[in-house]
């Protein structure tokens, strides 16, 4: 029987989300659902937001009934609404809760940016997809003639999927499908569009690198393994073990490397230097002699003190010795003792 594969799913709606596992075994794949939640809207100042920090603990939450269960899961995934995005400053901190698409702010505002900034028909011939005045493109027009502080002191914007993502990993990126809702997303260059972006008064770098769907984004950080109780393989270690195989299995060594969001071929990468903290053996065995034939072995540290390694050697041999101290020992740690004993 094949051995069955977790993987684990957030599927958040505007209204409610849950946590799901998925169990993969003998080519039949299981879902069952671990929590559910609603998704409130906060309501306060004139306008309405959406509490990415509930979010984020009821993932925390999934997380650690998994934990409990003694399960090792092999993936994460968000799925969420479009269009709606974070602020996060430069320190790494969420600026705020972010706005809704519900929120009546973008009202008129669509109209205003085609007369304002790019025309209707250029828009659409960059992005394709149906206008709508929640889209990003509005939103984050909206709130640049607002002057949003948020805004203002971005370091990054990150659409849902990606800021809940970047809260579990610290990495920040911009997955293609959620960022095709935005209209701000070129499909013919595959990436955000640079004249939609400039026109914002935004930089292409602010909203992470465009990745696709099944590539993994990184490795839960240190503060969500301990909060849940799972552990993660660190890319550190990934990565030099892929290289190391790829004289072996070049192929699939190459599509492990693309999985890791890497553009570049790992045949340009450099040979993995080995880190001389883990060289070398963790104990060796010193022999102690008496007479010249060996009477015990000892496994002790490679630095071993040789007084610390006397003492041992002496406790280890101490009935053949009949309570008499030795006329002489020799000690070369930390291989071997040597003791003549007493006549």
């Amino acid at each position: 029987m094949e051995q069955k594969k977790y993987f684990f799913a957030v599927d958040l709606g505007a209204t409610s989300g849950r946590t799901i596992l998925g169990s993969l075994s003998d080519g039949k794949f299981d879902l069952e659902e671990l929590t559910r939640f609603d998704n409130n809207l906060i309501q306060t100042g004139g306008h309405f937001y959406w509490d990415i920090y509930a979010l984020y603990q009821e993932i925390i939450k999934g997380l650690k009934l998994v934990a409990q269960r003694g399960i090792n899961i092999q993936s994460i995934g968000i799925d969420t609404w479009g269009c709606d995005f974070v602020y996060v400053a430069k320190d790494g901190a969420i600026l705020r809760n972010p706005l809704a698409y519900r929120d009546p702010h973008t009202v008129g505002m669509m109209e205003k940016y085609f007369d304002e900034k790019i025309s209707k028909e250029k828009v659409y011939e960059k992005t394709g997809i149906q206008f709508m005045n929640f889209n990003s493109l509005f939103q984050l027009y909206a709130m640049r003639k607002a002057g949003n502080v948020a805004l203002e002191n971005a370091d990054k914007i990150l659409f849902i999927p990606d800021a809940l993502s970047y809260m579990l990993t610290g990495n920040a990126i911009c997955e293609y499908t959620v960022a095709s809702t935005s209209q701000i997303l070129n499909p013919m260059t595959g990436d955000l569009d640079n004249d939609l972006v400039e026109s914002l008064g935004l930089k292409r770098e602010q909203f992470g690198k465009m990745t696709h769907p099944a590539t993994i984004i990184g490795t839960l950080t240190e503060e969500v393994q301990q909060m849940t109780g799972l552990k993660a393989v660190p890319r550190a270690a990934v990565e030099p073990l892929i290289l190391m195989l790829s004289p072996i299995a070049p192929h699939i060594c190459e599509e492990l490397w693309n999985r890791l969001g890497h553009d570049e071929s790992l045949a340009h990468e450099p040979w993995p230097k080995a880190d001389e903290r883990y060289v070398g053996q963790d104990t060796v065995t010193a022999v102690v002699q008496i007479k010249g034939k060996v009477r015990a072995k000892l496994e002790v540290s490679p630095d071993i003190d040789p007084k610390e390694l006397e003492k041992m050697a002496l406790e280890a041999v101490a009935d053949r010795l009949g309570g008499k101290e030795p006329r002489k020992v020799i000690v070369k740690a930390p291989k071997i003792v040597s003791i003549v004993p007493a006549e």
